[in-house]
């Protein structure tokens, strides 16, 4: 573990780039009084600022986890709004709700997968971004590791990293601290297990998790969970748990949202000008296999017309709109093979969407010679769930998808046996 100052600190997230190592805990032992502070010009909400003194906690612990270098989700299949500018006003906003706040970040925060080369640069521009979001939040603790154990200054707490699954062993030798669980697909939440506090935070500035702690001062205390503050001293430190997803509906940092759509728009200025044979994407089919949906057309007229206004057809200016459209981390699930088909605006109308052929496979030779080389017209349901994931569509559900892509000319026979498609 290493313990460094402020500025140590800071220079050292911004010098993370790929192919480090980096098992790095960071304790930045300043002062309580100024770690709390909030910056000039955000007023405490009412409801916080009404709260009894009794009520409010002595301490707030904050957890950021696993961000896994996403500074948005995409938010294209309904899930969480998130993205890191609604993360820090909401850290912002629940500082005000107790004496001393402390922000501990934990898990893979700075890169999801091992970047292919096209993407090495944007994904070491979104790493430096999150360094400079955590380090905004002035973050007691910057775990990017397996397990770390820091305790918190000026106080007989202790918290431990332990990943995904931690062995009951190591929450048994943990007495008294507060175990935090990284890497792991559960939801978030927290408990008292045995004499611990097992914690799990959010993924991907999803939501937030935060415990207030009213510390027992018994030697070898345990944890309990309290729904209020205690009435009296008690013999086990008392956790009050508090979780907030950040749908559309939370406020954003607007610093921090200048701060994104900036760095959107050098990703898509760098990218563009990257080489076409160096471009990544999910699926790398041979680009000379695709037709292309407008050579669909000349058989499947009305199955195409339908698709051109549905949200597959459609689905590349979804980028276009939030100035992603050149970005390797969303281009792939947006358009039909591999690049330069994906390459927005010089991209060939063939490709962009997702076409008939990133479901029913390439067609080059089926349109040559149908008889010959037919395509299936079933789509196994892994083939959607490499896109619509548990990240991009968390509430996707395959059969009620399937029902509204009946069109005419697009299974329509199959919508009399399988009744009408839901809203």
């Amino acid at each position: 573990m290493l313990a460094l100052t402020r500025t140590h600190a800071r220079l050292a997230l911004g010098a993370l780039a790929r192919g480090l190592a980096v098992a790095l805990a960071l304790v930045v032992p300043t002062a309580c009084a100024e770690r709390g502070t909030v910056r000039a010009g955000r007023e405490p909400p009412d409801a916080v600022s009404a709260a009894s003194a009794h009520e409010r906690a002595p301490l707030r612990l904050i957890f950021v986890t696993d961000l896994e270098g996403v500074l948005e989700p995409c938010g294209c299949g309904g899930g969480p709004a998130g993205g890191v500018d609604r993360l820090v006003a909401a850290v912002d906003e629940l500082r005000h709700g107790a004496d001393r706040a402390e922000v501990l970040a934990a898990g893979d925060s700075f890169y999801a997968r091992e970047a292919q080369p096209a993407a090495r640069v944007q994904d070491r521009w979104k790493a430096e971004m999150i360094a400079d979001v955590l380090a905004r939040m002035n973050a007691l603790l910057i775990a990017d590791a397996q397990s770390a154990l820091v305790a918190l200054p000026g106080t007989p707490l202790r918290v431990a990293v332990l990943g995904e699954a931690p062995s009951p062993y190591a929450l048994a030798a943990l007495s008294g601290a507060i175990a935090l669980h990284t890497g792991h697909a559960q939801a978030s939440g927290a408990a008292a297990s045995g004499e611990a506090l097992v914690v799990r935070g959010a993924r991907r500035s999803e939501g937030l998790l935060w415990i207030d702690v009213w510390p027992s001062d018994q030697a070898g205390a345990g944890w309990r969970v309290a729904t209020a503050a205690p009435r009296e001293p008690a013999i086990a430190h008392a956790a009050r748990i508090g979780a907030r997803q950040l749908d559309a509906s939370a406020p954003q940092d607007a610093e921090v949202r200048a701060q994104l759509d900036a760095l959107f728009a050098r990703i898509g200025a760098h990218n563009a000008a990257v080489p076409s044979a160096e471009h990544a994407v999910a699926r790398p089919l041979p680009d000379d296999d695709h037709a292309g949906a407008e050579t669909c057309a000349a058989c499947h007229t009305p199955a195409y017309f339908w698709w051109r206004n549905s949200p597959h057809g459609r689905s590349l200016a979804t980028l276009e709109g939030r100035g992603r459209a050149l970005d390797f981390d969303c281009v792939g699930c947006h358009a039909t093979g591999p690049p330069p088909s994906a390459r927005a605006p010089e991209a060939p109308p063939a490709h962009a969407g997702v076409g008939c052929e990133s479901c029913h496979g390439a067609g080059r030779a089926h349109a040559d010679n149908p008889a010959a080389h037919p395509l299936p017209s079933a789509v196994p349901e892994r083939r959607c769930r490499a896109c619509h994931d548990r990240d991009h569509s968390p509430a996707f559900d395959h059969a009620r998808a399937a029902l509204r892509l009946v069109a005419p000319g697009h299974g329509a026979a199959l919508r009399a046996g399988a009744g009408s498609a839901p809203p």
